[in-house]
């Protein structure tokens, strides 16, 4: 067994194992309850989907086909908080057909992508082949997600797996996967509408992206501005003190939450007051088409 130090950007956990180690093992994932269990027998009926695991990787995957029996790979990553994640190709699509769903942002460090700003809407279904979702968050996948195989299809992180009954049976190498039916969980996003990230790793500033008719957006907030403070938090020291990152625990909070941002654009500083609001989680606006 080989050991690692943990990578600097996880800051939220004591240690990470990979598929590899634990893959000739029968699991039980409940995301709702945040536990992983290993199980003797497989204890599922034949109203289970089931799903022929990839064997050929080094994170959990499996293996699906689509209408003219294309084979495509989905990915299970219990370490991201995100819902669905789809190929660049898909997120057109999807944003294409549904032109009135709301959209905020998320930014995120990945590694072998580096910093990464993406939308993030909501999908009522969301197919992957067989398989229907329902009521999950829905992103375009970065860069290190889709090569991680040449079928690449889409990852599935908390927020979709909270969707789904899953049971990997390692040993046999076979998913068995029951999507659930029941209303989803509350999900923690960003309801700013705007993320704050430096151009590059080497810049300093926190420049803004903001989505148009967001709560950001309407408080005069536009895109290129640069965060100075949030209250009386400096947060142009980011860098050297520890309490300032993440900011998205800031953006997450519950609707109605006021914050007083100090900005800069150009040589001008101005205040604002914006105050939170639902944007993609169910108890948000309907604007489906």
């Amino acid at each position: 067994m080989i050991v690692i130090e943990m990578p600097p950007y996880i800051k939220d956990a004591d240690g990470v194992i990979g598929w590899p180690l634990i893959s000739s093992n029968i699991l039980q994932i409940d995301a709702i309850k945040d536990t992983v269990e290993l199980l003797q027998n497989v204890p599922v009926d034949p109203s289970w989907m089931k799903f022929r695991v990839k064997t050929n990787l080094d994170v959990l995957g499996f293996e699906v086909s689509d209408k003219k029996d294309k084979e495509m790979t989905v990915t299970i990553d219990t370490g991201k908080p995100n819902g669905v994640s789809v190929v660049p190709q898909m997120w057109r699509e999807w944003k294409a057909a549904h032109t009135n769903e709301l959209i905020t942002l998320d930014a995120a460090y990945m590694p072998g992508a580096g910093l990464v700003v993406k939308e993030e809407s909501w999908a009522q279904e969301i197919s992957l082949g067989p398989l229907m979702l329902t009521d999950v968050p829905i992103m375009e996948a970065d860069r290190a997600e889709t090569t991680t195989d040449i079928k690449f299809k889409a990852s599935l992180g908390l927020a979709a797996l909270k969707r789904l009954d899953i049971v990997i049976d390692g040993k046999h190498g076979i998913a068995y996967l029951r999507p659930k039916m029941t209303p989803p969980s509350p999900y923690w996003h960003n309801r700013l509408g705007a993320v704050f990230v430096p151009q590059d790793m080497q810049s300093n500033n926190l420049v803004a992206h903001v989505v148009d008719g967001s709560a950001a957006y309407e408080a005069g907030i536009r895109d290129d501005d640069v965060l100075l403070k949030i209250g009386e938090l400096d947060t142009t020291k980011w860098r050297t003190d520890p309490n300032i990152l993440p900011l998205s625990r800031f953006w997450n909070s519950p609707a109605g939450t006021k914050l007083e941002l100090t900005l800069k654009r150009g040589g001008k500083i101005f205040k604002t007051t914006v105050i939170l609001r639902n944007i993609i989680p169910p108890d948000a606006p309907k604007n489906s088409n």
